[in-house]
Order: C-alpha cells, then structure tokens, then sequence
C-alpha cells in the first residue's frame, strides 16, 4: 500500500491496529510475518511525505466480501480522524 500525508501536519498510520472483518470474523495484522520480506509503510509521516510498504494478514474466504480498516491520527488536535474502510468485493 502506499500512504501519503498531503496535509501541513504530522501523521501516524498504526499497522498494529489494522483489521480486515469477514461477517462477523475479524482478521488481525501478522506482526511477525516471516513469509513477507518487504518493508511496512513508515508510521510517523511528516507534511508532505509518503511511504510504500506491505501489510500481511492471515487469511480470508476470497469468495466473500470484507473490510480492510485502517487507522491513523494528526498532530492537528482539532482533526476528528476516522477510520479509512475498504470495502472489498469479489
């Protein structure tokens, strides 16, 4: 995935809390997922940065729709950040 901060705040992204839901099944982010070797995207973004990275998961019934949530926050307090959903459809 690719993530950029196109605001004039600091961003963080948090990978631990990364979440696909599959009905009523939440499927957590692999911490130490040793059948990937690409980097994660960064966490912390300053103004203007993107970062590029791989985000593993367990798995998923590929015939079923799911959700990939993810979370993030601004150095902006007066920000109300939301969770960013994907809804995937097969």
């Amino acid at each position: 995935m690719t993530l950029a901060n196109n605001t004039n705040y600091g961003a963080s992204f948090y990978t631990f809390d990364a979440k696909i839901v599959q009905g009523s099944t939440q499927v957590d982010y692999l911490e130490d997922s040793y059948a990937y070797y690409d980097e994660e995207p960064q966490e912390e973004l300053r103004p203007g940065v993107r970062t590029e990275g791989v985000i593993a998961f367990g798995p998923v019934d590929p015939k079923q729709p799911f959700q990939l949530r993810l979370s993030w926050t601004s150095d902006n307090y007066n920000v109300n950040t939301r969770h960013v959903v994907f809804q995937i459809t097969p």
